[in-house]
């Protein structure tokens, strides 16, 4: 969701709020009250769009990480064959793509992993006849590169899912268009008839009304810590957060959220920083028993990013 977004769904959760507890103060007005009805109905909405989108999000990276596992097993299966092979021709001249164990393809970026792994199907393909009395079959090849290419695709995100998130947005941007025609064309020339006969009532609608925009992102980036191999949540992980692309270590930027530098996963894995600058930020998890790569994140303003970082237990 835009920065826009976010401050007037806030706003609009104000607006109701309070017109609703004062309801007494509108009710000389034409059609206010009803409106505010309909106003509170598509708030609602729009906040269930919002958790359908995180948990869309959650669920579909519970199906990748399945996929990358399936992936990483059928790589070291077929790894193992070349290793093999070398060992019991005494061939010191192993191809660096077959090197591989469990924690370095799980310590890969995502698409680093995948181009790892067609490397080692590669491998056996040109190697077929030499890797055959060690078990490689073109079934085996063929399930791997099965494997591969599901994973690209969840990579980019599957039609279902990228079309479900499309659907999902652009139903929000329905409510967020009707809220705000409401507010913009009924309810506001409305209050402004309030102006001389109750100034109180007409003051609080337009402090309600004003929609605050940071200068910088509120809820500018969020995240979950989780389990690389189950899904699950890992709490209590010390998330640092470093703005990289000044060229300076540990500088701080954007407020007062970098000044401490660090946040800890919540019960479910979740954390969050506000108020930040614009820019690139190198951003790792750490907890005793889990090991974890930094990850490079984006911030940019008027949008919040949103990250999972998978950490491998050891």
């Amino acid at each position: 969701m835009t920065e826009r977004e976010i401050a007037f769904l806030q706003s609009l959760d104000k607006v109701v709020d309070s017109c609703t507890k004062k309801s007494d103060d509108f009710k000389i007005l034409p059609t206010f009250n009803e409106n505010v009805l309909v106003l509170d109905g598509l708030a609602k909405s729009m906040h269930h769009k919002i958790q359908d989108l995180e948990l869309n999000d959650h669920d579909y990276s519970k199906v990748k990480n399945l996929s990358k596992f399936k992936m990483i097993a059928e790589t070291l299966s077929h790894a193992a064959l070349i290793l093999a092979y070398a060992g019991v021709n005494r061939s010191f001249v192993v191809p660096n793509a077959a090197k591989v164990t469990t924690t370095s393809l799980s310590r890969l970026r995502e698409n680093a992993l995948a181009d790892v792994c067609r490397a080692v199907l590669n491998i056996c393909i040109q190697m077929e006849a030499e890797l055959s009395p060690f078990g490689l079959t073109k079934e085996g090849t063929t399930t791997l590169e099965g494997y591969i290419t599901d994973f690209e695709v969840k990579l980019i995100g599957s039609p279902e899912y990228n079309a479900s998130n499309n659907s999902i947005k652009a139903s929000f941007k329905s409510d967020y268009d009707q809220a705000e025609d409401i507010l913009t064309n009924t309810l506001d020339p409305l209050a402004e008839l309030l102006k001389k006969t109750n100034p109180n009532a007409y003051s609080e609608y337009w402090q309600m009304r004003k929609i605050v925009l940071p200068g910088s992102r509120t809820m500018a980036l969020k995240g979950r810590t989780v389990n690389a191999a189950t899904g699950d949540a890992v709490q209590g992980a010390t998330i640092t957060l470093v703005k990289t692309d000044t060229g300076e270590t540990n500088k701080k930027a954007g407020g007062s959220e970098l000044d401490k530098g660090v946040k800890r996963s919540t019960e479910k894995g979740g954390f969050q920083f506000q108020t930040l600058a614009s820019g690139t930020y190198t951003l790792t998890a750490a907890k005793a028993g889990y090991t974890c790569q930094p990850m490079t994140v984006y911030v940019n303003d008027g949008e919040m990013t949103a990250v999972e970082i998978r950490m491998v237990k050891l």
